[in-house]
C-alpha cells in the first residue's frame, strides 16, 4: 500500500467512517460489525457522501444524481460508486 492511500485510511478513520477504498470492502467491513455500530458507521459514511455529492458543480452534480435513489434500497452499482466516492474524496485530499 502506497503512502497516499495509508494516509486516506487514517483519516477516514479519524472521521469515523469504514477505511474501504472499494466498494466491496465497505461492505465486508460493515458485515463484521455488530448492530450498533453499523448503524453508526452507515449513517456517518451517508452524510459525508451526501456532503461530497453537495459540493460538486452544476455539471458533476447531474451525472452523480443518477445515484440517489429516491425510493427503496440502492443498487449494488450505486453503492460501489458511493464507495469510489467518498474514498475518492479522501484520496484527493492528500
Amino acid at each position: 500500500m502506497n503512502y497516499k492511500k495509508f494516509k486516506a485510511r487514517l483519516e477516514m478513520i479519524d472521521s469515523g467512517i469504514v477505511p474501504a477504498l472499494k466498494g466491496s470492502e465497505l461492505k465486508t467491513m460493515f458485515e463484521s460489525m455488530n448492530s450498533c455500530e453499523k448503524r453508526l458507521a452507515k449513517r456517518k459514511f451517508r452524510k459525508l457522501w451526501k456532503k461530497i455529492l453537495n459540493c460538486k458543480n452544476k455539471q458533476q452534480k447531474d451525472y452523480w444524481s443518477k445515484l440517489v435513489v429516491s425510493k427503496g434500497k440502492p443498487t449494488s452499482v450505486q453503492l460501489m460508486w458511493r464507495a469510489t466516492m467518498v474514498s475518492n474524496y479522501y484520496l484527493g485530499k492528500n
